[in-house]
């Protein structure tokens, strides 16, 4: 005997689609909402009162956005991608960001204003634009940096025998004789939900949604719903359980 589907009555799809759109409104909004929250109630306003412009602007500029962090044993060669120099937040070595490229020994980092910095093992360049390329070579004996011919050490640039660091739009360059550094700072509050860990990274809000009420279960056994609030409460980098327990 044949199966006769009903199709869904308009007012069901009407239901349906008005209820994606709250979902898809309401998540920035209680996101902000969240925040707001938490900058209050955390003292950050007052902390921001109390330093030195310099440092709060740093601080307001790490409440805003996120950075995403390359480093480089220079005594063993080992190189690592991550957010926030988190484990949860670690790229695999086949998966970083499409402004890293990597031949051979060599890995080039795109910043923003068509700034580049290329490591090839012991040398670092920085490529600046209207400035010049600025060289630094790691030896035991500690930094030798060269500077373009007839161009005055720039402001943006903090350098010895031991360290060097160039504070540079949207990012960050630090050698040292044991690693070297490149940040990259980005709007938005990355990992904010899931960590790259989760099952549930990289999955965009309708399909959250889909499978958090409807059928299926996760790996664990548990509902897709239960895993999904785990994942976000115990998120290991925005550690939401601890931010809700400090603020009650």
């Amino acid at each position: 005997m044949a199966t006769t589907i009903t199709p869904p009555i308009p007012d069901e799809i009407d239901r349906l689609f008005r209820r994606k759109r709250l979902m898809s409104l309401g998540l920035p909004a209680l996101v902000f909402a969240y925040l707001v929250v938490v900058v209050f109630a955390l003292g950050i306003p007052e902390a921001l009162d109390r330093a030195k412009w310099k440092n709060a602007s740093i601080l307001m500029s790490d409440a805003i956005s996120y950075k995403t962090i390359l480093e480089r044993q220079n005594r063993g060669g080992a190189v690592a991608v991550s957010i926030e120099n988190e484990k949860s937040g670690t790229y695999g070595e086949n998966n970083w960001p499409s402004w890293i490229q990597k031949d051979g020994d060599i890995i080039d980092v795109s910043l923003q204003e068509n700034i580049t910095v290329s490591i090839n093992e012991d040398i670092v360049t920085l490529d600046v634009p209207e400035y010049g390329v600025i060289r630094t070579e790691i030896s035991r004996r500690g930094l030798k940096t060269d500077y373009p011919d007839d161009a005055d050490l720039p402001l943006w640039v903090n350098a010895s025998k031991t360290r060097f660091t160039a504070v540079l739009p949207g990012g960050r360059l630090t050698i040292t004789k044991s690693k070297t550094s490149v940040f990259r700072y980005a709007a938005g509050w990355e990992l904010f939900f899931f960590t790259m860990d989760s099952p549930y990274y990289g999955k965009s809000n309708g399909e959250i949604i889909g499978m958090m009420f409807g059928v299926g279960e996760a790996a664990d056994g548990q509902s897709h719903f239960l895993a999904i609030v785990n994942d976000v409460w115990n998120n290991k980098i925005w550690h939401h359980n601890k931010v809700a327990w400090a603020i009650g």
